[in-house]
């Protein structure tokens, strides 16, 4: 849904820097060990702020609090419901101070519901081809979508000699992943035919026979917001297993009407073979009516906010353009003259100054 900061890949610095075993210290700390974390303690910020938080509050919060704007790439869309999401990044980027500010006056969201179309639709996605089937949904139980969930099989079908890469998975992670010195280690380079081994790993690479991952899956809703449920893979060389009665989610038509017609495509790149399609079901869950709180989110917020905001009012902005007032929250233009520090864009009580070191603390004013 969406992503916390790991480290920069455009640069080869700015890391994590946290504690490690032993009391020892590193600031090369990266990867989703390095960001899972950060997104926990973000959401244990928004249940301390409000404890009364459900699941499904936490991921309305995610939706529509994460910062969309300081990051690169993405290809970004804006779905029917007017919110920016990216295969890549989902919703966006966390953000915790946005996620407490709305926390603190959140309403609950209504239950959710699941509706679902059965399917005995079948057909075939022929060489350099598509196989394209439509649903026409009327769902009056739901109105605002949370998520989908679109159940297929896929394989592939050879009019040739089938080529097992199974077997070689392993091997090639090395080759792809790493070079070729790496690969010349393998445990599984007994398992390649004898000869020259970075031209028959090339040839394999390049073989015209069909791979699972020359498949690509992508979903149209009512609105016309695509998301791609399964990205083509350029190094995924299975062809002897497919997707047997596969659940592929989505989250990119949140705040959705689904009523409508919703067009699903399979496309398959490779110039031979084919791909049988079958669609089981196609699931819908959500809410009978637009949530309270997301109903309550003015098109304009006010001009002490940066962007976004929960309601009108500089106290309900997610972030401010100057200094928020750590007592009130309101966002301010500077901090108040007597009695008040400026440390890190909040403006704190001098009562809170521990020592000269400016080790702030500011109290949770709920």
């Amino acid at each position: 849904m969406a992503v916390t900061y790991s480290y920069n890949s455009y640069q080869s610095y700015n890391q994590i820097t946290t504690l490690t075993l032993n009391g020892g210290c590193t600031d090369g700390f990266t990867g989703t060990s390095a960001s899972a974390p950060l997104v926990s303690a973000a959401i244990a910020l928004a249940l301390d702020a409000n404890s009364d938080l459900t699941w499904r509050d936490v991921q309305y919060l995610v939706v529509y609090t994460s910062d969309t704007t300081k990051l690169k790439g993405g290809e970004w869309t804006t779905n029917g419901a007017g919110l920016r999401v990216s295969s890549q990044f989902g919703f966006g980027a966390i953000d915790a101070e946005a996620m407490v500010t709305r926390a603190r006056n959140w309403i609950n969201v209504p239950v959710q519901l699941q509706s679902r179309i059965l399917s005995s639709e079948t057909g075939y996605a022929y060489a350099l081809s598509q196989y394209q089937f439509t649903f026409e949904v009327q769902s009056p139980n739901i109105v605002y979508l949370e998520h989908i969930v679109l159940t297929l099989t896929l394989y592939l079908e050879d009019y040739g000699t089938k080529y097992d890469y199974y077997d070689y998975v392993d091997a090639f992670y090395d080759y792809y992943i790493d070079d070729y010195n790496d690969f010349e280690d393998s445990e599984y380079l007994d398992e390649i035919p004898k000869g020259n081994r970075k031209r028959d790993i090339n040839d394999w690479l390049e073989d015209p026979h069909p791979k699972r991952g020359d498949i690509q899956v992508e979903l149209v809703s009512p609105n016309g917001t695509k998301s791609i449920l399964l990205p083509y893979r350029n190094y995924d060389f299975v062809n002897v297993e497919g997707y047997d009665s596969w659940p592929f989610m989505s989250v990119h038509y949140w705040g959705e009407n689904p009523q409508g017609t919703w067009t699903i495509t399979v496309h398959y790149q490779s110039s031979a073979g084919s791909v049988f399609v079958r669609v089981h079901m196609f699931e819908f869950y959500g809410t009978t009516i637009i949530p309270e709180v997301v109903g309550h989110i003015p098109d304009q917020c006010n001009d002490a906010c940066v962007s976004k905001c929960a309601t009108t009012g500089p106290e309900y902005c997610d972030a401010c353009k100057d200094v928020r007032n750590a007592t009130t929250l309101e966002c301010v233009e500077m901090c108040p003259e007597f009695n008040f520090t400026e440390y890190n864009g909040y403006c704190v009580d001098d009562l809170h100054i521990v020592n000269e070191s400016s080790d702030i603390r500011a109290t949770d004013n709920k």
